[in-house]
């Protein structure tokens, strides 16, 4: 498993999306951030994925050392 940010909208909060959106230095929607197993950003992509990138980027993460 992995953890996908959805920002809870029912929440009467700021945008936590946005927030999170400018730090990573998001430059479009959809973007995509592959973070590795130690909370270090190794890469992003805007726009669609599909199914065999998504799988290939994530298993090339999950096959680093820790």
């Amino acid at each position: 498993g992995y953890p996908i940010w959805l920002d809870d909208p029912s929440q009467n909060t700021t945008d936590r999306t946005r927030d999170l959106y400018t730090r990573l230095g998001g430059v479009g929607l959809p973007t995509t951030v592959f973070i590795g197993r130690d909370g270090v950003i190794r890469s992003s992509q805007v726009g669609e994925l599909s199914r065999g990138v998504l799988q290939n980027r994530v298993e090339s993460l999950l096959a680093r050392p820790r």
